[in-house]
């Protein structure tokens, strides 16, 4: 199996934003708006299709393996900005469809949510801390197919799965 973890960050170092509630902060003498972080976040949900879509696999072909659900704990609105399904219900085995996929991905990115979803075949995505994403894939695939041009997303392979 082939491991890999997905960052806005080409470094450990890089002093960005790394939440939701970072949004018209001034963070590196820059201030992070809406729009700014909206880009970034859809280019994990494009990287996640092109990864379905390299595997041969839909979201369907994956079922929630783990579960934390944040969202209790938050009441502002604009958390929930732009997800399809912000109340999406969920419970562990449920397979998804790439509309829920995509609204799990940004709950996960705001910190609403924390999951590990696994196909039948061991491939697993999960989410660390910061905006890491991490794959694990069964498949020989060829990352150089995804296009990551205006993304400025980093894919580095890892030794092991992180959880």
């Amino acid at each position: 199996m082939k491991h890999f973890s997905i960052s806005k960050f080409e470094n450990r170092d890089d002093e960005s934003w790394t939440s939701f509630s970072d949004i018209g902060k001034e963070i590196d003498n820059e201030v992070l708006t809406y729009d700014s972080y909206f880009n970034t976040e859809s280019s994990y949900l494009n990287f996640a299709s092109q990864l379905l879509e390299l595997l041969d696999m839909e979201a369907s072909d994956f079922h929630i393996k783990s579960l934390e659900d944040n969202r209790g704990q938050y009441s502002e609105k604009s958390l929930y900005a732009g997800i399809e399904f912000p109340r999406l219900k969920l419970c562990g085995g449920d397979n998804l469809t790439n509309s829920e996929l995509f609204s799990l991905i940004r709950l996960c990115l705001r910190d609403l949510m924390w999951l590990r979803l696994e196909s039948m075949y061991g491939d697993y995505i999960t989410f660390g801390h910061d905006f890491h994403m991490h794959v694990g894939v069964t498949k020989e695939i060829n990352l150089d197919k995804l296009n990551f041009s205006k993304s400025k997303l980093y894919i580095v392979p890892c030794d092991e799965d992180p959880h």
